[in-house]
């Protein structure tokens, strides 16, 4: 479902608020695979040569109404599958971490929500749906995700702004899609606009040394 609102002289359309996230993993039992269920390792190197230690990221990173965009040494341009949660999908009762429209962290396993959306290669269909049960399934040809989701936000029906690695760059409606996106926030998960975070995702407790 999608509204139209008048900015500077021209209409804009105006949905539901969703979130997006890009992977190289398909979800299981309707779940998004952290680092740490991965079983994922980061390489750190020093005096003692480069070694490989598993990586202990807890979190899930979604982002609002678009894709991820690229950050300084972060790159999704080669993403093979795109998810899309509508907000109202999401439990009230998550442990989030950082409200950034850009980096939306939760600490916690997301659990995708039926009628939500897997976008996915075509040969990788019929395998997504089987381990996604109520979950819908959009197959594609190409080398990789990037655009897709974007485009299944505006043709779904949902919200889209351009989204930075700081937040929304939504200069042509003078905030509008921010303080909305606040409102909203707060509203589902039952807090104050006042105490939302939009603090830029700066780092994340990736690893441990015991």
């Amino acid at each position: 479902m999608f509204l139209m609102k008048v900015i500077n002289g021209q209409d804009k359309r105006v949905g539901e608020i969703a979130f997006t996230h890009l992977t190289d993993d398909l979800p299981e039992n309707g779940e998004i695979l952290r680092m740490i269920d991965k079983k994922s390792t980061h390489k750190i190197s020093g005096s003692y040569g480069e070694i490989e230690i598993p990586s202990s990221r807890e979190t899930t990173h979604l982002a609002a109404c678009s894709e991820v965009a690229n950050a300084d040494f972060s790159s999704w341009d080669d993403k093979k599958i795109g998810i899309i949660i509508p907000l109202e999908g999401l439990p009230k009762d998550l442990n989030v971490t950082s409200y950034n429209p850009a980096d939306f962290q939760i600490k916690d396993k997301v659990q995708i929500p039926e009628g939500a959306y897997i976008i996915c290669p075509k040969d990788m269909a019929q395998e997504a749906r089987q381990k996604n049960p109520g979950i819908n399934v959009l197959p594609y040809e190409g080398q990789n995700v990037r655009g897709l989701v974007n485009s299944a936000l505006v043709y779904l029906g949902y919200e889209y702004e351009w989204l930075g690695t700081l937040g929304f760059i939504d200069f042509l409606d003078n905030g509008a899609t921010r303080n909305r996106y606040i409102e909203e926030i707060a509203d589902h998960f039952g807090i104050k606009e006042e105490n939302i975070n939009l603090t830029p995702h700066c780092h994340t407790d990736e690893i441990k040394l015991d």
